[in-house]
């Protein structure tokens, strides 16, 4: 039985460009009314500190570092900062399972499974060779070998696209028993990744 559980992700309500927020945030509802508590890491540089948001944990960190060169300096930072929050999430209040948004996260999510031996779903709405056409760039194809490595190593990946879900099993090569498309916007989705889960437990 899953009794906490803790979702990193890019965005969250009202920091919103994309739809990860509202994703992130109908997951964190769900898994509420399910009675399992919840906490939430996001990137924020604007609303940084913790509170709790409709019965939901949330702690916005911001980087220690406003000016980057690369998108993967600035992922890189931002994870440094999910991981204290969640070490210290993990360490203080009841997790027993980690969910994360998009490949921005992946770093954090990854090392904190593995060190704290949590279950990891992650969450992927797409994936770098849908995101851009050029394929020899060579940040493109940094992201696209981060995004194969770490999400082989997620217990769970689940997608709202079959777009992305055929990628991932083609082009990424992740095991079929271990990837999925959901709707993200139920709570059956939840329900049913949260019983499979237990059962491979």
């Amino acid at each position: 039985m899953f009794r906490g559980a803790l979702i990193i992700t890019p965005e969250y309500p009202p920091r919103s460009r994309e739809l990860t927020a509202s994703k992130a945030l109908n997951l964190a509802v769900n898994l509420r009314d399910l009675g399992v508590l919840t906490s939430v890491i996001v990137h924020d540089d604007m609303f940084v500190g913790t509170s709790i948001e409709n019965g939901v944990r949330v702690a916005r960190v911001g980087s220690p570092i406003r000016t980057f060169y690369s998108i993967l300096t600035l992922e890189t930072f931002a994870n440094t900062q999910f991981i204290r929050e969640g070490e210290f999430i993990i360490t203080n209040e009841l997790v027993d399972v980690i969910f994360s948004f998009e490949w921005s996260t992946l770093l954090a999510a990854i090392s904190l499974k593995s060190l704290h031996q949590l279950p990891l779903v992650s969450v992927i709405q797409s994936v770098e060779p849908q995101r851009t056409s050029w394929k020899k760039d060579p940040l493109s194809i940094t992201i696209e070998n981060f995004e194969r490595t770490y999400l082989g190593r997620a217990d769970l990946v689940v997608t709202d696209s079959t777009q992305t879900y055929y990628q991932i099993r083609d082009n990424y090569r992740l095991d079929e028993t271990r990837t999925f498309v959901v709707d993200l916007q139920s709570v059956y989705w939840v329900m049913a990744v949260l019983s499979l889960l237990e059962e491979r437990s």
